[in-house]
């Protein structure tokens, strides 16, 4: 990349305009820059591009709504580094090209799901379609169309949606609740909520938008953990292989505890409890990345090897070897959409880790 589709890049982004993948590009390479000490951007240059950008903004001189002035500037120097490592660094292949580095690939997850009846019937969805709505008689994909071979038993009859590694998808449930599944997860749920009732189960992850109903409380059971809503946006993270249980509150306000103890706390919107064993701990949080796969993207900040190589994992239905301690944390955003080589690629870019791709097996070394 030369200085002029540098500087092109980050005009994009002022704009408001880059894709994910450009703005996945911008935000790892700065990480680069600021991580190998790489060469500053003369002073001259520096003023330049920052007259360039004040003058490009709407108003001067006093706050942009929440955000001041100041706060705009401060971003567009970072951006303005990024734009030096991108100038310096950055190898000369056009973006949205596969990596060449790597002989094999893997595509990433697609709409997958079971779904598992009362009597123990499993029906493969259509993975040409997203989602399913439960409706008073029958179960209906979102195009309308009615799946088949389904007759919906009982109110009280459970059933459960099921996506493998590699796969995620929706359901609306009979209330309107809307919950998005991501890989490896399992959401169990009634055919029809009676009234007043309204109680699901979840292991993994799953993002639910609740349908509001004050006589009717929600309540989503993860493992220890309950949650209890009335009607609002949140995020839950209760796979079995991580060291605890995450709920990320987007809107609204929730009750999280642990279901032994009945002993809840409140969540506002940007908080997030995590529970490990009997301890709960709340946090304010990037909702950004709690929410990121939920629009299509992992965003990493700060994080270690082993945890993004979880996500990874689940969604592109690989398997994981390590060879060599990699102690540095990582940050970055980058599509789910992608192939496998080109996450890794920008991973490997940080000069900390490299990756080898053997079948489905991806083998992790300093």
């Amino acid at each position: 990349m030369n200085k002029e589709q540098a500087e092109a890049l980050l005009a994009k982004y002022l704009d408001g305009k880059c894709s994910e993948e450009e703005k996945a590009l911008l935000e790892s390479w700065y990480l680069t820059y600021e991580k190998k000490n790489l060469p500053a951007l003369n002073d001259n240059y520096r003023r330049q591009q920052l007259d360039k950008i004040r003058k490009s903004l709407p108003v001067s001189g006093h706050k942009l709504g929440r955000i001041s002035i100041v706060t705009l500037l401060k971003a567009a120097a970072v951006l303005l580094a990024a734009t030096a490592a991108l100038y310096y660094y950055l190898p000369s292949h056009h973006m949205g090209q596969s990596s060449t580095k790597f002989a094999q690939d893997i595509r990433p997850g697609s709409n997958q799901a079971i779904l598992t009846l009362t009597d123990g019937h499993k029906i493969h969805l259509d993975s040409t379609q997203n989602g399913i709505i439960i409706h008073a008689q029958q179960i209906k994909y979102t195009n309308g169309n009615a799946v088949p071979g389904v007759s919906l038993p009982g109110a009280d009859s459970l059933l459960s949606l099921t996506t493998p590694k590699g796969g995620q998808y929706q359901v609306i449930l009979n209330d309107g609740t809307k919950v998005w599944l991501n890989a490896a997860s399992t959401l169990r749920y009634p055919a029809r909520f009676t009234s007043g009732k309204r109680r699901v189960e979840i292991n993994g992850e799953a993002f639910f938008n609740v349908a509001q109903d004050q006589s009717s409380p929600f309540v989503v059971v993860a493992g220890d953990q309950q949650v209890q809503v009335l009607g609002t946006s949140f995020n839950v993270n209760n796979y079995d292989n991580e060291n605890q249980a995450r709920t990320t509150l987007v809107d609204g306000s929730i009750r999280v505890g642990l279901s032994a103890a009945q002993h809840f706390q409140w969540l506002h919107p940007g908080q997030q409890a995590r529970i490990q064993g009997q301890h709960i701990q709340i946090d304010a949080v990037d909702l950004d990345e709690a929410t990121a796969w939920v629009k299509g993207y992992f965003k990493f900040a700060g994080e270690d090897i082993f945890s993004i190589m979880k996500q990874l994992g689940r969604w592109y239905n690989i398997e994981i070897v390590y060879q060599g301690q990699i102690s540095d944390h990582f940050s970055g955003r980058v599509s789910r959409y992608k192939n496998i080589s080109q996450v890794l690629t920008m991973l490997e870019e940080t000069g900390a880790v490299h990756f080898t791709i053997q079948g489905r097996r991806i083998i992790v070394e300093p």
